[in-house]
């Protein structure tokens, strides 16, 4: 089957009808099958299939009607295995292949069952497609790519040499390359040996190119091609059934993995993490986040088969912890984001456990005083911490952190936290979100301290005008997002602007944007390459003929004004999440894994970013989602 052409197959099978034959074939599957194109090695040789039957027959009346024509050895009905009702076909096992062809011989009159005409034809063998328990890879078998002749007056790619097409196929995404094997047999020998070299796989229906969740039969024959060779992978957008058994298939078919990213997928839970780990056993990364099967056994069953994993990311209400004491010393990247269910005393073992760490991130996790300052103690090559202060005299315990390059807080008392981070000169990140008492306080900060600084992120923290100006000394500042309870002045902005000769972003709910400001950045661009994006709210009164495209982007949020004017909340939290699903803004858990059950929230709409735009710029707790008005969201 071409690489491609089993996309569209896959999905033309998978829409077979079930119930009764009504005098078409079924197969073994139950799906419309035309029995003339059916190769010999696929059919069952000792079974026939039965169609179009009552749904009061049953296995005994099966049986007892055949056996007047042949020696039948087992006889059955297909049933809904949720109803156990009748599908509408069956199957009859006979002794011999001659009793076969007595059965597929009868004449009309003969095949009527309980006053039913039957439908009676070869039985196809099941397929078994990675996944099952049974499935063994067995190598592709050699094909023919056989070429006509051609003609040398008609000029045409075909008279560049394969090595050159080769080098052309490795610069296409996935959804293109997988598409153009069907341009002759050659280019698709060209594609398949592609496939068999491939490292790095991303498997999401973007990069396939469909428009909704893969199936498992796209997903199988993806990994059939690239799988021997696959040290990176990375599977979302699945379809519910292949959620469950993606494990299986990965360890089946990519024994060479070294990276596996199943966020948001059902099934990893520790049953089959069992199968992976017996399959893979390279691997040093493994991400798992918003996985609501994975738990303590699960973590235990990572841990104890990758002693030398390098990076962890498991958030999502999992676990406790327990078995943080099997965390391997080789590990420099650890993420538990969310895992409010973490005791503290299992998370103080990080320290003990994983001094190369250089990222960590404890996000919404109660972390004390001392287990802070004891990371930060043990783990000295730190650069990267991400995590959440909620008690007063916490943020004192940053002074031990010496290397710390990426910063992201949650801080209640965000006064006590600018003090904590001053010695931090290497900082080229920072992201701080503040809580409400926070307001009533003025903090002094000098911005321009850290020479190195490129990302500033601040929402819902008082802060001075002078702590602000300080930002046009930042000279290597790439992005600026000034949000809830952060007010600049226009000639502050203007300053920093001028300032920061390398800003790229700027984003701010507290400024309207004019045309007057957009004249004004319009000037100081024009001098400079690049663009700049400038999301704020809009007056109305800017024309798009005023300003420099090429420089200027305008992300508009004057359409979304009024989803927070009667807001609860002021804050922004969770500014820099990739999903509306990620935080606890929602009582639900189920808001962060995207799906409750089959009912709940349909994959359209949780693969579908319909709210990033929204999320990114008013924060999740500013959407103000009601049940009362937005019932389908809170099945």
């Amino acid at each position: 089957m071409a690489t491609y052409h089993f996309v569209e197959s896959c999905q033309r099978k998978s829409g077979g009808r079930r119930g009764r034959g009504g005098g078409r074939y079924y197969g073994a599957m139950g799906k419309t099958q035309d029995c003339k194109t059916i190769s010999e090695d696929r059919i069952e040789p000792l079974k026939v299939y039965v169609g179009n039957l009552r749904a009061s027959v049953t296995d005994v009346e099966l049986r007892n009607v055949f056996s007047h024509y042949a020696t039948v050895v087992n006889a059955f009905v297909v049933r809904d295995k949720h109803t156990h009702k009748s599908r509408g076909f069956g199957f009859v096992q006979v002794a011999t292949p001659e009793d076969v062809q007595k059965l597929l011989s009868l004449k009309d009159g003969d095949r009527y069952i309980f006053g039913q005409c039957a439908v009676i034809q070869p039985a196809i063998k099941k397929s078994i497609l990675p996944g099952d328990y049974d499935y063994v890879r067995a190598p592709l078998s050699d094909r023919l790519f056989d070429l006509e002749a051609e003609d040398p007056s008609a000029p045409c790619m075909h008279i560049l040499v394969d090595d050159v097409i080769f080098k052309i196929f490795e610069f296409l995404p996935l959804k293109n390359l997988i598409g153009v094997e069907r341009v002759c047999r050659r280019w698709q020998m060209l594609i398949f040996k592609l496939f068999a070299r491939r490292t790095s796989l991303n498997l999401c229906r973007e990069t396939v190119g469909l428009c909704g969740p893969l199936s498992r039969s796209i997903v199988a024959k993806l990994l059939i091609l690239s799988g021997p060779t696959l040290k990176e992978l990375k599977v979302q957008s699945i379809d519910y059934s292949t959620r469950h058994n993606i494990l299986r298939m990965i360890a089946q078919l990519c024994p060479e993995l070294e990276s596996l990213d199943v966020t948001q997928a059902l099934g990893i839970n520790f049953s089959n993490l069992k199968f992976l780990t017996k399959g893979c056993r390279k691997l040093k990364t493994f991400i798992a986040e918003k996985c609501p099967d994975f738990d303590d056994r699960s973590l235990r069953e990572v841990l104890q088969n990758y002693p030398e994993l390098q990076h962890l990311n498991i958030g999502g209400y999992f676990a406790r912890g327990k078995y943080f004491s099997l965390l391997p010393s080789t590990l420099k990247v650890l993420r538990l984001s969310v895992c409010h269910s973490i005791e503290p005393d299992n998370l103080k073992v990080v320290g003990d456990r994983c001094p190369n760490l250089e990222v960590l991130n404890v996000y919404q996790i109660r972390v004390l005083k001392p287990i802070l300052e004891h990371i930060g103690t043990n783990c000295p090559e730190l650069k990267e911490l991400k995590l959440s202060i909620t008690s007063r005299g916490t943020a004192e315990a940053l002074n031990v952190f010496k290397n710390l390059k990426c910063l992201d807080i949650d801080a209640e008392c965000s006064f006590e936290l600018f003090p904590a981070i001053e010695h931090l000169k290497e900082l080229e990140k920072l992201t701080v979100r503040g809580g409400y008492e926070n307001l009533t306080q003025e903090t002094k900060f000098n911005f321009n301290a850290f020479k190195n600084l490129k990302e500033v992120s601040l929402s819902h923290i008082g802060i001075s005008a002078e702590s602000l100006k300080t930002l046009s000394k930042c000279s290597k500042l790439k992005a600026l997002h000034l949000l809830n309870g952060i007010h600049l002045e226009t000639d502050m902005f203007l300053n920093v602007l001028r300032g920061c000769p390398e800003l790229k972003v700027f984003s701010s709910l507290g400024m309207t944007l004019t045309s007057d400001i957009v004249k004004s950045v319009n000037d100081i661009m024009k001098g400079r390459a690049g663009q700049i994006t400038l999301s704020m709210y809009l007056d109305g009164g800017i024309e798009a003929d005023s300003y420099d495209s090429q420089k200027i982007k305008l992300e508009r949020l004057a359409n979304f004004l009024q989803l927070t004017e009667d807001s609860d909340y002021d804050d922004l939290d969770d500014y820099d999440t990739d999903s509306i699903f990620s935080g606890d803004s929602l009582d639900d858990e189920y808001w962060m894994y995207g799906y409750g059950s089959d009912n709940s929230l349909l994959d359209d709409f949780v693969y579908q970013d319909h709210f990033d735009f929204l999320e990114r710029h008013l924060g999740v707790f500013e959407l103000g989602l009601d049940e009362d008005f937005y019932p389908y969201l809170f099945d």
